[in-house]
């Protein structure tokens, strides 16, 4: 599979996001439902550590995309919903961190609730194999 990042200008650097990529000769896609920072009982943890959930959140995005025979370096796109959009440099940090130069697409939508009230965001991706 090649994978070819367009950016046809460069602003969008400093958030940490690719406009797109173009995906040739993938086998199969990904698409993972929202996922968020609970614990393998489906309970939130980290109260009051906006990084901690956001940590746990890529590990358990990980972990679905090792049952599918993928890695977080075959994420192409997310999608961020996120309540408090101030805290959207915070993610960005915390993503640079995991995907480094390969870092997906990525839309952030502000939202007032997610399923669960104690959950500050969720963030559904695609992966291509």
């Amino acid at each position: 599979m090649d994978r070819t990042e367009i950016n046809p200008w460069s602003w969008q650097d400093q958030w940490g996001f690719a406009q797109a990529w173009k995906v040739d000769g993938a086998k199969s896609l990904i698409f993972l439902a929202g996922q968020t920072g609970v614990d393998d009982e489906g309970e939130f943890i980290h109260h009051d550590d906006f990084e901690g959930e956001v940590r746990l959140m890529f590990e358990n995005m990980r972990r679905v995309l090792e049952e599918g025979g993928a890695t977080l370096d075959d994420v192409v796109r997310i999608t961020v919903f996120i309540k408090d959009m101030s805290k959207i440099d915070e993610f960005t940090q915390v993503k640079k961190a995991i995907f480094g130069d390969h870092a997906p697409t990525q839309s952030a939508i502000g939202v007032s609730t997610l399923a669960l009230p104690e959950l500050t965001l969720e963030v559904e991706a695609t992966a291509v194999t």
